[in-house]
C-alpha cells in the first residue's frame, strides 16, 4: 500500500476511534493522543502508526501532574506486549477493514488498558508498589498527594500542555 494512502488511512481509524473512545471518558487532545483527567493524573490512550506498514501499536498510560519530565513518558502498558492484539490492529483498504481496527484498539483499551489504569488509581498503591508508575519520582508523588499541590503548578502546566489539555479546562 502507498504510504500516503496508509496515513490517510490511519487518520480514518483515529477520527473512529475519537467517538469510540468518548464512551470511556477519552477525548482526542492530540493526533495521536486521546486522554482523560483525574485529581493528580492525565490518563492517556497513544496511537502508534508504524513505519513498516499499516499497523497500529496502541499505548496507555499515565502521566501525573506533579512530573517533571521534560517530554511525556510512555511508561504504561503497550499492544507488543499482547501478540493476538497485534496482528488485529492492522488494517487494508476496506472500510470494514478500518472499521475492524479501530474496534480492535478499543478491545485493547478496554481489555488491557482500563484494568491497568485502575490498578493505578489508588494512590497508596502508586507510593508502597514496587512496580509503580511513579517510580522514578516518588518522593515528589508524595509531596504532591500528601502536602500540597502548591509548587508543582510548573509540573501540572507542562503535563497539560505536553498532552494538548487546554489550561481553561482546570482551573
Amino acid at each position: 500500500m502507498d504510504k500516503k494512502l496508509e496515513q490517510q488511512l490511519a487518520r480514518k481509524i483515529a477520527d473512529k476511534l475519537e467517538s469510540l473512545l468518548k464512551k470511556e471518558g477519552f477525548r482526542k487532545t492530540k493526533s495521536t493522543f486521546y486522554t482523560r483527567m483525574a485529581l493528580d493524573r492525565i490518563e492517556f490512550v497513544h496511537l502508534n502508526k508504524l513505519a513498516s506498514g499499516p499497523y497500529f501499536r496502541v499505548q496507555v498510560g499515565i502521566r501525573f501532574l506533579c512530573d517533571p519530565f521534560p517530554v511525556v513518558a510512555l511508561e504504561g502498558i503497550s499492544s507488543d506486549d499482547q501478540p493476538a492484539y497485534r496482528i488485529r490492529l492492522a488494517y487494508t483498504r476496506e472500510q470494514e477493514s478500518l472499521d475492524r481496527c479501530a474496534e480492535a484498539i478499543l478491545e485493547y483499551v478496554q481489555e488491557q488498558g482500563l484494568p491497568w489504569l485502575e490498578r493505578w488509581s489508588s494512590q497508596e498503591a502508586l507510593i508502597v508498589q514496587e512496580d509503580s508508575p511513579v517510580a522514578r519520582f516518588r518522593e515528589e508523588y508524595k509531596s504532591y498527594v500528601t502536602d500540597s499541590v502548591e509548587g508543582f503548578e510548573q509540573s501540572a502546566a507542562l503535563s497539560r500542555r505536553l498532552l494538548g489539555i487546554p489550561e481553561e479546562t482546570h482551573s
